[in-house]
């Protein structure tokens, strides 16, 4: 496989930020009316009182006898329902964010206490009717940032938990969201086939991305924030220029099925996908051209991520089938596979 050479984004990246701060991007207004309509007949009819993209624990959980399970942690959390997202800020290590399937999000502090570690509540940033899925900071910190499936993402102050802006637009559940690497501007993907642009600081909605044929099930800013790159359900990959909201390159049927996750390499232009149908893939963003399969798997692949340690750079890809698989982030060869004695 073809390595790609780096590319240095941050001068670009800081330049985009500076647009979305001032006047020179999009800023989209609108009225109730203007909102997409919830489709109707989606087949969901008669299931009002289920949850969509929740599973029932009884189809996780098996009956069968695993063994003594063996608890290793060092301090817990605890929410009414299921806990769906987790996020640590990236100036204040001792500042925990969760979100959890009881429609709450909660700011935790974790300190020392009697030679082990302890979690206090902060606050409890309440006001979505419905599960957060994903919680997230901001680059410097100072923001938390809040998606629910009732179609909103909130922004807070991590400072003291206030809540600082509602951001509307989505007319189905928002799936993911996603922080600018170098400022304010927030990235969501939602199953009315959008991705949606917030600048978090006024709520205003700087750009739709438009184009998929199902849900935006994940996204990544590409080349150090100068570009979005979107997945779906759809089975492909648009790489949008975020000033325009136009795609540069649309790749269908990347996979056979769902792609479900997807990253961003931090120095060249290539994402890594990964979906339903087992496999993930290499995508380079500049030409639209798949580069390589990463097969091994078994089941779908539920997340892929870079390493950002220093020295040699890794990619691993994590699957269904209870196994993660550990790649050279160069040359794309396999490293090894970890698997857990429980799947």
């Amino acid at each position: 496989m073809d390595v790609v050479h780096s590319w240095d984004g941050g001068q670009e990246g800081q330049q985009l930020d500076s647009e979305f701060r001032g006047t020179d991007c999009l800023e989209v207004e609108f009225e109730d009316d203007d909102i997409p309509d919830d489709d109707e007949g989606d087949g969901m009819a008669g299931d009002d009182d289920e949850e969509i993209g929740v599973i029932p624990e009884n189809e996780i959980y098996s009956d069968e006898d695993t063994g003594p399970q063996v608890d290793d942690s060092l301090v817990k959390v605890v929410h009414g329902e299921s806990v769906l997202s987790v996020a640590l800020s990236p100036t204040d290590r001792s500042l925990l964010l969760t979100g959890g399937q009881d429609d709450v999000a909660v700011l935790w502090t974790i300190h020392e206490k009697d030679g082990g570690l302890r979690c206090t509540e902060r606050c409890r940033l309440q006001g979505h009717t419905d599960s957060v899925v994903e919680v997230a900071f901001s680059t410097d910190g100072v923001y938390a940032a809040t998606a629910s499936y009732d179609g909103t993402v909130r922004i807070w102050s991590a400072a003291d938990g206030s809540l600082v802006q509602s951001l509307d637009g989505p007319s189905k559940e928002v799936e993911w969201i996603l922080w600018h690497p170098k400022g304010h501007a927030i990235l969501g993907g939602s199953n009315d086939t959008m991705a949606w642009m917030w600048w978090a600081p006024t709520g205003k909605v700087m750009q739709i991305f438009a184009g998929h044929g199902a849900g935006v099930s994940c996204g990544c800013w590409g080349l150090g924030g100068k570009v979005v790159v979107t997945g779906s359900e759809d089975h492909g990959v648009i790489v949008w220029n975020p000033r325009a909201g136009t795609p540069q390159h649309h790749l269908r049927e990347v996979h056979e099925s769902s792609i479900i996750s997807i990253c961003s390499h931090p120095e060249s232009p290539i994402v890594v996908t990964g979906a339903e149908d087992a496999t993930a893939k290499v995508v380079q963003i500049e030409t639209g051209k798949v580069l390589a399969p990463l097969p091994g798997h078994i089941d779908s692949v539920e997340a892929v991520a870079f390493s950002n340690a220093k020295g040699t750079l890794l990619l691993a890809t994590g699957s269904m089938d209870g196994t993660v698989q550990i790649w050279d982030a160069k040359s794309m060869d396999l490293r090894c596979t970890v698997k857990d004695s429980v799947s």
